[in-house]
């Protein structure tokens, strides 16, 4: 003790007093941060060595998405792809990928077998950690025009480290904008409340009509309230408001009936839609592949007129060589008693040398009215027919209710008769009037102004020579004899099916221009002509069918020969049909 306590003089300290020294704070501290970073650096140590580390999972590591076209063509097949991806570290079980097509469309194929009857279900099974895979949908797409629609598709599964279920989801909207085809209508603006009035509905394909399946198409015409249909062309089903379509290249619908709306009711609406299903089934109502509209305003007159030309209240077309027919329909459609003072039709015809294209002199009207001629100017000439009372008794008491009609036809001049390509311009426009007393007071009434476009005087005639040959066998000289005076013709084709053990020698047909093609696949024979001026008024193509084989049940050689030009000066295309070839038949005896 004395050594380890005593003083370095020998001495022994005094053991009852003590001094106390402060220790510094800062030492401490130190040494407690050394201690505790010794204690967590083993625990790590320990952890790292002792127990592995366990993945995190996270969702925004898995996604699923789908690609393609957003602004498709109703009936058009479009291909889209889906692709599902787990970046996580861990792996997914029991995923399920589904997708939930936009109603309307109709899948065709995948390039993953679906595991549902819907064919919009996949069953993946197991998606390793960063694992992805995809398919392909192909489908068309049977929905309204101008509407947006949308696939949503869903991404199910379990991950390794959970017991629960996750999903994750997607869409992608499609906009339907193309139409199978371009709809207008036309028609008077103002309809004379009881007056017969028509309209025209014009389709003209997209030119995507073939990549449609084959599915019912209508083209539907609703009308308001209290419209009274009295014809069609063609004609719908009794009772029907709609034609069966086929919506190829350009046609026009016509119908005509009279508007009888409510008191209180101005105005209404003509409206055309296409529509369309997915089957022939025509299950729901179907879906809008194309629309117009036209909105009509209501007149109430004491007199309603219309006038009808070759029967259709629209503007037309003829040929030199046929006949305008005009019917001037009249009714009472007020509750007084009128007056009929005069009524009449116009004729605004081309001219040449002051004479009408028109042959007047052939005039055939029942009721001998008053005809009267009027040059207009150098290439146009008037001509009208006027009826008064003295021509009809139901003109001087015209009760309500009642119906007038009067008609007319002329013919137009033709070759040889008359050189028509003398006439320089080919529209004929036409009119009806009618002027009406009602309380000592009168009243004039006028029609829509109707056109008719003069095409050229094309014309076909089918020729057939017959020879037998001596050996069981016919031949048959066959000659299709075109002819064209009035306008210049172009893109001339000409074409009939023949049917029947038949031989055609192609270097034995003889023509004078353009070129023949014989299908014998088909059996079809087509000539086709560039142009055909009106300086060269015929052309004739001959051609030999040789009739191997007498069929007693054959009725026809070839088909109607379909012939179809462009009028140059009017820019119409123009279809004839030729007669066809008939065959001379022995009775059968039944067996």
């Amino acid at each position: 003790l004395a050594e380890i306590y005593g003083n370095t003089d020998g001495t022994m300290p005094d053991m009852k007093q003590f001094e106390t020294r402060k220790r510094s704070p800062i030492l401490r501290a130190a040494v407690v941060f050394i201690f505790s970073c010794a204690l967590l650096g083993g625990v790590v140590w320990a952890g790292f060595f002792a127990w592995p580390p366990q993945a995190v999972f996270s969702g925004d590591d898995v996604s699923v998405s789908l690609s393609g076209e957003s602004r498709v063509n109703a009936g058009q097949e479009y291909q889209y792809a889906v692709r599902y991806v787990n970046a996580s570290s861990v792996s997914l079980s029991n995923v399920l990928l589904s997708v939930r097509v936009p109603d309307g469309f109709v899948i065709t194929t995948t390039s993953v077998s679906s595991t549902d009857e819907t064919r919009q279900e996949w069953r993946i099974g197991t998606l390793a950690p960063g694992e992805e895979g995809s398919l392909e949908i192909a489908g068309k797409f049977f929905a309204d025009v101008s509407t947006e629609q949308s696939f949503r598709i869903f991404l199910n599964y379990i991950p390794s480290n959970f017991s629960s279920e996750f999903q994750e989801a997607g869409s992608f909207p499609v906009m339907i904008t193309g139409a199978l085809a371009a709809l207008s209508i036309e028609g008077p603006e103002e309809a004379a409340v009881g007056s017969e009035t028509e309209f025209t509905v014009t389709l003209e394909s997209s030119g995507r009509v073939e990549t449609l399946p084959d599915i019912p198409l209508v083209l539907r015409v609703d009308s308001p309230s209290g419209f009274l249909l009295k014809g069609s062309n063609p004609a719908m089903p009794t009772g029907g408001n709609e034609w069966k379509i086929s919506p190829t290249g350009t046609r026009q619908f016509r119908f005509r009936g009279i508007f009888s709306p409510a008191d209180d009711v101005e105005a209404g609406e003509i409206h055309a839609r296409i529509i369309g299903w997915k089957d022939q089934g025509r299950q729901g109502d179907g879906f809008i592949y194309a629309s117009a509209k036209l909105p009509v305003k209501f007149l109430r007159t004491d007199m309603a007129v219309s006038l009808v030309v070759n029967g259709s209240m629209s503007d037309g077309s003829v040929t030199p060589g046929e006949s305008v027919h005009a019917t001037l329909a009249i009714r009472n459609a007020g509750d007084a008693q009128l007056q009929i003072v005069r009524s009449r039709i116009i004729i605004d015809a081309p001219s040449f040398h002051n004479q009408s294209i028109m042959q007047w002199n052939e005039l055939s009207d029942p009721l001998d009215g008053i005809v009267k001629g009027e040059q207009l100017d150098d290439t146009t000439r008037r001509g009208s027919v006027t009826w008064t009372a003295q021509h009809s008794a139901a003109f001087r008491e015209f009760a309500p209710g009642t119906d007038v009609f009067i008609e007319l036809q002329v013919p137009l001049k033709q070759a040889p008769q008359t050189d028509i390509s003398s006439f320089q311009t080919h529209l004929i426009h036409m009119a009806g009037e009618v002027v009406y007393r009602i309380n000592r007071e009168e009243k004039t009434v006028s029609t829509k102004p109707l056109s008719l476009l003069i095409n050229s005087d094309t014309a076909l005639d089918v020729r057939d020579e017959v020879s037998d040959t001596g050996d069981g066998k016919e031949l048959h000289r066959v000659s299709w004899v075109l002819s064209n005076t009035f306008h210049d013709l172009a893109n001339v084709s000409l074409e009939a099916d023949v049917y029947g053990d038949i031989a055609i020698a192609e270097n034995d047909i003889l023509v004078p221009g353009g070129k023949v093609v014989y299908d014998r696949e088909k059996k079809k024979i087509v000539w086709t002509v560039d142009a055909m001026p009106t300086s060269v008024d015929v052309l004739a193509m001959q051609f030999p069918i040789l009739l191997n084989t007498k069929n007693p049940t054959q009725t026809n050689l070839t088909s109607k020969v379909t012939v179809h030009a462009t009028d140059t000066a009017t820019g119409e295309e123009m279809v004839i049909v030729g007669d066809e070839i008939l065959l001379e038949t022995k009775n059968v005896p039944s067996p």
